[in-house]
């Protein structure tokens, strides 16, 4: 077996302190029979079931976004990108040394206003995201049963891209995420972002998904070994030509195939980003 792609990437910023997994895809030479815990279906097949609700977990989905494109998606898209890649380099860099704030780990105790609430540890006066402990018992793990904590989402949430032309070529309108504890603080992520106390719903590229056409609508979830029936509704939206100018500081349009080239090169796009970009069609882009 050889290594496709092999890359760290980043997990959630505001649910993780500087967690990365290793994602890899090997062309295996000698291909595993499969047996009762997996299974081999194929690249047309996962991309049908992959817009089925709740079907291809988080994991995977982050896999499936390093995987390389075919080269007819590739010869479609040009150079006539909006900002060069050195352009975009730049503006992380750039968002990454305004930041001024730092971040450390304390003690749950000193945590401000967090108190234990009905068995879980949960914040005082807002309904947002809480942490409670589940207890699980199944057969084929490393041992038959187990208690942890666990992340509990307060609502269903939205990851929403925007897609779109600039002069006539196509881009996707990413938005810089600085996250506190993202292994680089700041990293390019979806569009808009629905979850918990945090609503981008009077965001630029919110207001304007309103008026565009829906490409993609379908719930999927969150990694379920670290949250709780943790379901976030995937959005891309077509809204044709756009003016640079009205886009704002926050939101950096990248061609597709410069989206490719920044997901593969490692913590440059989110965990959420990841996940939006491996249900996307080539065919939106011809």
């Amino acid at each position: 077996s050889f290594p496709i792609r092999d890359r760290y990437e980043s997990e959630q910023g505001w649910r993780y302190f500087r967690k990365r997994n290793r994602n890899s895809i090997m062309l295996a030479s000698s291909p595993p029979a499969p047996g009762s815990s997996h299974i081999w279906i194929t690249l047309g097949q996962m991309k049908v079931l992959s817009k089925q609700p709740l079907f291809l977990n988080a994991c995977a989905r982050s896999v499936l976004s390093l995987f390389p494109r075919s080269h007819e998606f590739s010869a479609k898209i040009g150079e006539a990108s909006f900002f060069s890649d050195e352009e975009i380099q730049t503006r992380l860099i750039d968002a990454k040394e305004a930041i001024s704030d730092q971040v450390s780990l304390i003690p749950l105790s000193q945590v401000h206003d967090w108190e234990m609430q009905e068995g879980a540890f949960a914040y005082r006066e807002k309904t947002d995201f809480r942490i409670i402990g589940v207890h699980v018992e199944g057969k084929g793990r490393e041992v038959p049963a187990w208690s942890q904590p666990l992340l509990q989402e307060s609502n269903v949430g939205e990851y929403g891209l925007l897609i779109g032309t600039i002069k006539g070529v196509l881009h996707i309108f990413w938005r810089l995420r600085d996250e506190p504890c993202l292994w680089d603080r700041v990293e390019l992520g979806p569009s808009w972002i629905l979850r918990s106390s945090m609503q981008e719903n009077n965001s630029y590229c919110y207001e304007v998904g309103k008026g565009g056409t829906l490409l993609l609508d379908v719930d999927l979830a969150e990694e379920g070994g670290r949250f709780y029936h943790a379901i976030f509704r995937h959005k891309i939206i077509w809204i044709g030509e756009t003016k640079p100018d009205d886009l704002g500081p926050l939101v950096v349009p990248l061609t597709p195939r410069q989206t490719e080239k920044f997901i593969q090169a490692g913590n440059m796009v989110t965990i959420e980003g990841r996940s939006i970009w491996a249900v996307m069609e080539e065919e939106w882009f011809g």
